[in-house]
């Protein structure tokens, strides 16, 4: 069998103009991840990556780190089927109707974008409507066609490799989502529940042949542990 190494992101900008770029606790979370590849001994046969700022940043720490460490790697290749659902379109779509059937949560939304605990309980209260599938009139993108597309992403790359191969892929928490999901056969609630799990830059396993798509491990991030630093695992 081969394997499908799907790489989170490290911390983008959370609460600035720009979101997607990484934040400097992001960057530094990347090339703790690059290191842990190359000193470990990872080798791909095949780089793949998301088309957003902050995949490219973070592939690009591991990129560079091989270079100087002498490592050979495949050249990076983009592929948009990996980018994240735009966070944005489903919170404006869907904040209002959160405030309007479930008022308690109104306490949190003047300090959605300056205190990350209001945030972590407006978004994951909103993503929940979302994948329910139940707000899909509302003109924003469904969670079931934004799985369709991570999963033509993931099935082009199995038809197109061979076995006992090693790929790996930049790319952000909800596209991994939509693999948990097809990979145990999960509700799509569920799959971003156990989403919201996913550390910055924490790499899960996925096990391919032409015929099955198989979950190995989940949310490995022991790059980020015994730091002696509370502030390096990151959720957003």
């Amino acid at each position: 069998m081969s394997t499908l190494y799907l790489i989170r992101h490290g911390q983008a900008s959370f609460g600035q103009d720009n979101y997607d770029k990484l934040s400097d606790l992001g960057k530094e979370q990347s090339r703790l991840l690059a290191h842990h590849l190359v000193k470990s001994g990872f080798r791909f046969d095949r780089l793949y990556c998301g088309m957003m700022v902050r995949h490219r940043e973070t592939a690009t720490e591991y990129v560079e780190y091989s270079k100087k460490e002498g490592t050979a790697i495949p050249e990076v290749e983009f592929i948009p089927g990996f980018n994240e659902y735009d966070p944005a379109e489903v919170i404006q779509a869907l904040l209002p109707i959160l405030i309007r059937e479930q008022p308690e949560y109104q306490r949190h939304l003047d300090k959605i974008f300056s205190d990350q605990r209001s945030f972590n309980l407006l978004f994951e209260a909103i993503t929940r409507m979302w994948c329910s599938g139940n707000y899909d009139d509302t003109g924003i993108t469904p969670w079931s066609r934004f799985a369709a597309r991570v999963n033509a992403a993931i099935s082009a790359i199995i038809e197109g490799s061979g076995s006992d191969k090693s790929i790996a892929v930049f790319t952000s928490g909800g596209p991994i989502s939509a693999a948990v999901q097809r990979a145990l056969g999960l509700s799509a609630e569920t799959a971003l529940g156990i989403g919201q799990q996913l550390v910055n830059t924490a790499i899960s396993r996925f096990k391919f042949t032409q015929k099955r798509f198989t979950m190995a491990t989940f949310n490995e991030y022991q790059h980020l542990e015994h730091r002696d630093r509370s502030d390096i695992v990151t959720y957003r």
